[in-house]
This record gives structure tokens, C-alpha cells and sequence, in this order.
């Protein structure tokens, strides 16, 4: 479920970005599949609320590849709409629409979407016969992986409200005119050969020192190797013209180095030789491995959508009317058919 800007259709000054309109509508919509194949995954990233009897390699190494840059991908373009939302609200107005437009529609999900897939999950459990009304005051009871409280999918609309209220005061303080030089001197400064993946080691280091402690439930609460960096890179990236002529002069080293890079991540993975988690020399290295992959993958795909992805046409006008007015959730059903288990992905509109 994402609420991401509909960046092309907010008017400035500014030129129109067809680029990240079109980023934004096919990541969104690849979160069908990838939901789809995450029943039949196993693996560190955890289970899907449903899991299919049998696992697919094929499928696990779909899942980590999209996994890896996916999420990255999207705080950043939320981050992107911020800057445009932000040339023409006043700092009430973006709080204000951030409460309709991301609290609102968290809270009624949470409370009404959500708890029918932790239930589904707890049924998959032969040992629990309780009905839906029995389970149901039960779901407040604890956190998980402790109890049975989350918010699933829908942490993506929390964290971008607590991301947008938090950042809100950096952003104001970027827009002041001695500090837009200085992020005129920074966009310069990147556009020098290589300069540009120095972005990664403020990533690298994130989940080197953090992610070891924190795996990532996305409680918000305790969670601190979050994606909140992104949505800052983001925001500085659009505030000049000149981060984007960067990713294009290194468009083709990057899509080389992120493609290698994500060969050997996957071999990893799939080998099962990655170190246990902990704050061993290993897994700190292969961590920032991972950050350093991540960035190399956004910087890729930001240039691929400013070269190829940046027009607009019926197609995208209509996505983007979709993704602006429908809010998307996608739960899974469990079914049981001729004594064979499957599990049915269904995209519910509201």
C-alpha cells in the first residue's frame, strides 16, 4: 500500500518529472508480484503471512533482487514529491495533507485490513481453532514477532508520515538561500567522475553498524536501520538540476557495477554462506555490501527513467489517477481445493 506523490502532476516552475512519475507507477505496480512470490519464499527476509507448502528458487531469487533496492526506491520518490509539495505548501498545509492523505487511511487499515491476514497466518497453524470474533480482541495483544499487533504492508504509510513530520523542519532550513548554495556546490561537486557513489558510504555504514541489531521489522519503535536516509537523498537530489545530469554521466558504470555487484549478492544468498547475524567482521561487511549494491541499483534505474521514461502518454495519466485516488492493499486468501493447498494474491481497490 503506497502513497507515494504523484510527482508529474504537481505544478511548479520546475520541469515536469515524467522520470519519476513512471518509476513510481511500475514500482507500485511490481508489488504484486512480489507479494506473489514471497508465499513461496524462505529465507532471512522472514515468512509471508501465507506460505506455500513448497519453495521456489526461482522465486527466492526474485524476492531478494526487488528486495534489495525496492523500498530504497520508493522513500527516495517520496522524498522526490516532497521537494515539489514542498515549492508550493506552506509547512501547515504539507502536515495537513500528510494527516489525510498517509494517517488516516493507515488507521483504518490497520484496524480493518490488516487483522483478517494475521489471522489467516495464525490459521496455517493446525493447533488454532478460534474464530475470527475470538481472535480479533486478541490481535492488541502485543507487538509482533512478540504478540499479534503489526500493521504489515502498511508500514510503508506510517514511516513515510513519521519521516515526512520529522524531516520537515531539515527541509525548510534546505530551502534557505545560503544553504541552496551550498547544495549547488554539493551537485557539482557529484558530477565529478565517481563522485557520485560517495552517497553510498553514509548507507554502507547505516547497515553496517545498524542493521545487525535491527533486522527490520518495521515496528517503527525499534526499528533504526530504516530507510529514512533515502527519503533525504530524495529531496536533495531534485533541488538541482545537476544531481540529475550526475546520474546520467554515470549511468553505464553504475548499471555495470549494480548488475556484478548483485551477482555476487545473490550467490551469496543463495549458497547460504552469509555469516550469522551479529556484530561479527563478516556480517558488518557483507551489510554494507548491501548498502553500497542498494545505491548503485537506484542510481541505475533513476537513470534509466530519465533517459527512457521521461514522456508522458495516456497510459501514465491514467496510473497515475489511479495510484492518486485508490488506496491499494494486497492481502492474501488461503483456499483449499481437491485436498491441495494454494494460495490466491488478490489487488483490492478502495
Amino acid at each position: 500500500m503506497n502513497q507515494v506523490e504523484p510527482i508529474a502532476a504537481v505544478k511548479t516552475k520546475s520541469q515536469r518529472r515524467y522520470d519519476l512519475d513512471w518509476l513510481r507507477v511500475l514500482a507500485v505496480f511490481l508489488l504484486l508480484y512480489f507479494h506473489t512470490a514471497a508465499v513461496f519464499y524462505t529465507g532471512e527476509l522472514g515468512e509471508f503471512y501465507i506460505k506455500n507448502n513448497r519453495s521456489s528458487i526461482e522465486m527466492k531469487c526474485f524476492v531478494l533482487f526487488v528486495h534489495q533496492w525496492h523500498m530504497p526506491l520508493l522513500f527516495l520518490l517520496s522524498g522526490c514529491a516532497t521537494w515539489f509539495t514542498l515549492s508550493f505548501r506552506t509547512a501547515g498545509e504539507y502536515v495537513t495533507e500528510r494527516f489525510k492523505r498517509l494517517f488516516i487511511p493507515f488507521l483504518f487499515g490497520t484496524l480493518v485490513i490488516i487483522p483478517p491476514q494475521v489471522y489467516y497466518r495464525l490459521l496455517s497453524n493446525s493447533n488454532y481453532q478460534k474464530s475470527y470474533t475470538q481472535f480479533y480482541p486478541q490481535f492488541f495483544n502485543g507487538i509482533r514477532p512478540q504478540g499479534n499487533f503489526e500493521w504489515g504492508h502498511l508500514w510503508f504509510i506510517i514511516y513515510l508520515f513519521v519521516f515526512s513530520l520529522i524531516a520537515l523542519p531539515l527541509f525548510l532550513y534546505l530551502k534557505q538561500l545560503a544553504i541552496k548554495n551550498s547544495i549547488t556546490k554539493l551537485a557539482i561537486f557529484l558530477e565529478k567522475p565517481g563522485a557520485i557513489f560517495l552517497l553510498a558510504i553514509p548507507l554502507a555504514i547505516i547497515e553496517g553498524v545498524l542493521r545487525p541489531k535491527w533486522p527490520g521489522f518495521q515496528n517503527l519503535y525499534n526499528d533504526w536501520a530504516n530507510f529514512f536516509l533515502y527519503f533525504i537523498y530524495g529531496y536533495i537530489i531534485c533541488a538541482d538540476a545537476r544531481f540529475g545530469e550526475a546520474i546520467d554521466k554515470h549511468l553505464k558504470i553504475t548499471l555495470i557495477m549494480a548488475i556484478a555487484s548483485m551477482s555476487v549478492l545473490l550467490q551469496l544468498l543463495i549458497s547460504e554462506i552469509i555469516p550469522n547475524r551479529g556484530y561479527s567482521l563478516g556480517y558488518i561487511l557483507y551489510q554494507m555490501f548491501r548498502g553500497i549494491n542498494c545505491w548503485l541499483w537506484i542510481v541505475a534505474l533513476l537513470g534509466l527513467a530519465r533517459r527512457y521514461l521521461n514522456f508522458n502518454n495516456s497510459v501514465l495519466q491514467y496510473a497515475t489517477q489511479e495510484l492518486r485516488h485508490r488506496i491499494r492493499s494486497i492481502f492474501c486468501t488461503k483456499l483449499l481445493l481437491s485436498r491441495s493447498r494454494f494460495t490466491l494474491c488478490i489487488g483490492i481497490s478502495a
